[in-house]
Formats: C-alpha cells, structure tokens, sequence
C-alpha cells in the first residue's frame, strides 16, 4: 500500500498496532534511515502519550548503539534488524527506491517476519 506522507503510513502502523498487540512479543517497524526511524520514533511516542498518558505501551527504539531489542514495537533500520526475527514486522519505504541497496533494504525486513508482515510504501514529496 502506498501513502502520501511517513505520517500518513505510521497512522496506520500504529492502529495496526494497537488493535493486535496482545498477539505478539515482538513487533519491528522497519525503515531505510536511522533519520527515519528516530523521527517514527518520536511520532508514534507522541500519539501514544496523547492517546493514553498513563499507558503502558512497549515502545523502544533501536539505533547503533542499543544492545538488544525488548518486547513490544521495536523501530530500527534494516541494517540493525538484520539477523533479527520478530513475531509481526512492519516495513515503511520511500516508493520511489528501487535501486540495489532499496531493494534489499525491503528484503531484509520482509525476511524478519516470523508470523505477519506488513510492507508500505510512502511519496518523497
């Protein structure tokens, strides 16, 4: 599925995500940079706060210097997930990548999926 916007995507990711988070351990949302990540990261932080200030949410980002991913939503890159497995993968791509390292950057985090992947395609503006 392609969206107009990261955003646009991570509205998904997250709704996804909270609707069957009890099913799984552990859940990746997987992107090309550590930019992209970081900033899915403190989105989908915000929207948590705002939904539920009290919550409870297993929340974590993973960038070169973490030591391991815990349970819950893991946002990493595909170079940090590589040799990794989680039970539901969530993949978030520029459409427009298609040369060799885009390609195996989306190959990489389809292949981390133990139980459910879910791969989106955004628009660079």
């Amino acid at each position: 599925r392609t969206f107009s916007s990261t955003e646009e995507a991570l509205e998904t990711v997250l709704e996804k995500w909270l609707n069957r988070r009890e099913e799984f351990e552990t859940e990746a949302l997987i992107f090309f940079t550590e930019r992209e990540a970081e900033h899915a990261y403190l989105y989908i932080e915000e929207k948590l706060k705002n939904l539920d200030p009290d919550g409870e949410y297993q929340l974590s980002y993973m960038n070169r210097d973490s030591q391991n991913f815990k349970k819950g939503l893991t946002v990493t890159t595909f170079y940090l997930a590589k040799g990794l497995e989680f039970d539901q993968v969530f993949g978030v791509f520029a459409a427009d990548a298609e040369d060799g390292l885009s390609k195996q950057a989306k190959y990489i985090a389809a292949t981390r999926a133990l139980h459910e992947l879910h791969m989106y395609d955004y628009k660079k503006l």
